[in-house]
């Protein structure tokens, strides 16, 4: 598999971890990638069939995506 954009992050967000009430601390996560989210769309969409065809569609479709969404950004 050749390596695609991934988009960089999908869902990312700050919390607060409460550990205990003297040492709450923000946490950052980066969430999945983009490309992670949209061949996981992809596979929701397709749910029946050979698991390694679908993989390899939906990740090329995400790709497809990404590349796409950073084609109109430059725009």
């Amino acid at each position: 598999m050749s390596k695609h954009d991934t988009g960089g992050p999908a869902m990312p967000h700050n919390r607060s971890l409460a550990l205990c009430e003297h040492c709450a601390q923000e946490q950052a996560h980066p969430g999945m990638t983009l490309l992670d989210w949209f061949a996981g769309q992809v596979v929701v969409g397709l749910y029946a069939g050979n698991a390694e065809a679908i993989a390899r569609v939906a990740y090329d479709r995400a790709a497809a995506l990404v590349a796409e969404k950073r084609k109109r950004e430059g725009e």
